[in-house]
């Protein structure tokens, strides 16, 4: 399963990014479709019947999630996991809207240049992946996670203070 989600990593901006240059519409027919064949693919199966229950387990969610959240909670290093993953799942959509905004606004791409972009990110995505593994020897995993998120930080500061748009090269003579 983790080198399905890696490969979709790195291989879905570069492709997504490809179809969108293509035309806008695309990559979200393309995801439409995925869903459409899946929801297929789950209607083929075969319901087993379950063997009926002597007597039905009366389940109090409230007491279960305040017993997992303990469980997290008396675990240091899934406690400062899952503050970490939470700061991050938190600031995720923010941070994944401001690219489409900067490429639009403050750099003048049109839906083929934003598009493209998206493609470079993927292939940007694939060298990261194809150095991870030393990077990880050299540093080790939990350094260059935090390095890795904390350096994001300067990446969206510097889209939040970018004000002027370049201006397109000459071609005087």
């Amino acid at each position: 399963m983790s080198a399905r989600i890696t490969i979709g990593g790195f291989a879905g901006p570069l492709a997504g990014g490809m179809l969108f240059a293509f035309d806008p519409a695309v990559p979200f027919l393309a995801d439409a479709f995925t869903f459409l064949l899946a929801g297929l693919l789950v209607a083929l199966f075969r319901k087993a019947t379950p063997a009926p229950a002597a007597r039905p387990v009366r389940r109090n969610v409230v007491a279960e999630l305040k017993q997992g959240l303990r469980w997290v909670w008396e675990r240091p290093a899934l406690r400062s996991l899952a503050a970490l993953i939470s700061a991050v799942n938190f600031t995720q959509a923010a941070t994944q809207s401001m690219p489409a905004l900067f490429a639009v606004q403050r750099l003048g791409l049109g839906s083929q240049g934003y598009g493209i972009l998206l493609a470079a990110s993927g292939v940007g995505a694939l060298l990261a992946g194809l150095a991870g593994t030393r990077l990880r020897r050299l540093f080790g995993s939990g350094r260059l996670f935090a390095v890795t998120v904390i350096g994001t930080i300067p990446v969206f500061i510097a889209f939040g203070l970018t004000t002027a748009r370049p201006s397109p090269p000459s071609c005087s003579h």
